[in-house]
C-alpha cells in the first residue's frame, strides 16, 4: 500500500460518514446551553470517602446512559470534575422541562438502582458555560 493511500483512506471514510448523516450536521439550534443545564448538588455526608463517591458517580453514568437509550430523556451529556460535589446534565431538547426531567430521571433510574444515593438539590438557573465542566458548543445556540 502506498503511503498517500494510508493518509487519504481515513479522510475519505470520514467524509463518507458525514455525508451519510446529513441530519447530524443540520441540527436546529433552538436553545442556549445555559438554558439546558442542570446541576445536581450532592450533600455528601462528612467522612464520605472518595471510593464511595466514585462508585456513585460511576453508577450515575451507567443509569444515565440507560435512561437516554429509553428515549424518554433527551440527554446530550452528563459529567463531573473529580472532587467536585456536583454532577452536570446537559439536555439536547425539551430544555424548558429540564428540572422536571431531572427529577424524573433521579426518581426513576438513580434512587431505585444506586445504593446509598446521597441527598441532593437541583440547580437549573444561574449557570454559565465555561471551562468548569460546561460544554462550550454542541446542539445549542
Amino acid at each position: 500500500m502506498r503511503p498517500w493511500t494510508i493518509l487519504i483512506l481515513p479522510l475519505a471514510l470520514l467524509l463518507l460518514g458525514f455525508e451519510a448523516d446529513k441530519n447530524f450536521l443540520n441540527i436546529e439550534k433552538k436553545y442556549h446551553l445555559k438554558d439546558c443545564m442542570v446541576k445536581i448538588n450532592f450533600d455528601w455526608e462528612k467522612g464520605t470517602d472518595f471510593s464511595h463517591r466514585s462508585r456513585i458517580v460511576k453508577a450515575i453514568f451507567e443509569h444515565m446512559f440507560a435512561a437516554n437509550n429509553s428515549g424518554l430523556f433527551p440527554l446530550f451529556f452528563g459529567g463531573t470534575v473529580r472532587g467536585d460535589p456536583y454532577f452536570l446534565l446537559y439536555y439536547a431538547d425539551r430544555c424548558e422541562e429540564r428540572r422536571t426531567l431531572t427529577n424524573k430521571l433521579i426518581e426513576t433510574y438513580f434512587i431505585p438502582n444506586i445504593q446509598n444515593f446521597p441527598s441532593y438539590q437541583l440547580q437549573d438557573k444561574g449557570m454559565t458555560p465555561g471551562f468548569d465542566g460546561a460544554l462550550p458548543s454542541g446542539f445549542w445556540k
